[in-house]
């Protein structure tokens, strides 16, 4: 057990010095200086799941700190099979999180596992047209007409349903059936409303998918 720790915590550590070094180049190159504040990567390993971890600094432009401050962000895709980062991506802090999903090297049969601000649902029909999942949490506004209910439900599960998404856009780039899980979080005491194309597994598992991406 002792040693597992050891291990995970040096994975930390070579992923925070990769954060570090690529930093570096980008900022050199864009002409800026930044303040890292780093805080532990937390990550739950378990075979052929791919996190995107989106990690936020302060940035200053210029070679003198301005008064207006602006910002940056990587976006790190964490492959828990290799355990090593498989992608780095920075942006602006103002660019949207689901404008660096198209960037992404996607490979069949992995999960995907997304925060809300993923919703992209062109980039979400591409992944399931090459036989990937993905797990993403649905944004309150979610348009969808439920076609099909299973009705028996394990402890938590409030739902899992078969759905169309009934958007104008949304319908359009993603033309074929969701299944939509909502869950009931003990620990947190709030429901969460996912959305997957992963239809063969239980909507615990789909719960517990997205329950890595945020411990």
């Amino acid at each position: 057990m002792y040693q597992s720790h050891r291990w995970q915590e040096q994975i930390k550590i070579e992923t925070i010095t990769s954060l570090k070094n690529m930093l570096t180049t980008w900022l050199a190159k864009h002409d800026k200086s930044v303040l890292i504040i780093f805080s532990n990567l937390a990550v739950t390993f378990m075979l052929s799941i791919r996190l995107l971890l989106t990690c936020a600094f302060q940035s200053f432009g210029g070679a003198k700190f301005r008064k207006k401050k602006g910002g940056i962000k990587v976006h790190t895709l964490y492959d828990v099979e290799t355990q090593i980062p498989a992608f780095f991506h920075i942006t602006e802090a103002s660019v949207h999180d689901s404008k660096v999903m198209i960037e992404i090297p996607y490979e069949p049969s992995s999960y995907y596992i997304f925060d809300r601000g993923y919703n992209n649902f062109k980039i979400l029909y591409k992944i399931h047209q090459i036989e990937a999942y993905f797990v993403v949490r649905a944004k309150k506004n979610l348009g969808y007409k439920s076609i099909q209910w299973k009705r028996r439900l394990p402890k938590n599960v409030l739902s899992d349903a078969s759905v169309f998404l009934t958007g104008f856009y949304p319908k359009q780039y993603y033309p074929e059936p969701l299944r939509l899980v909502k869950y009931w979080d003990e620990e947190q005491e709030r429901e969460f409303t996912f959305i997957t194309n992963a239809m063969h597994i239980s909507a615990l598992q789909v719960a517990e998918l997205y329950k890595i991406a945020g411990r």
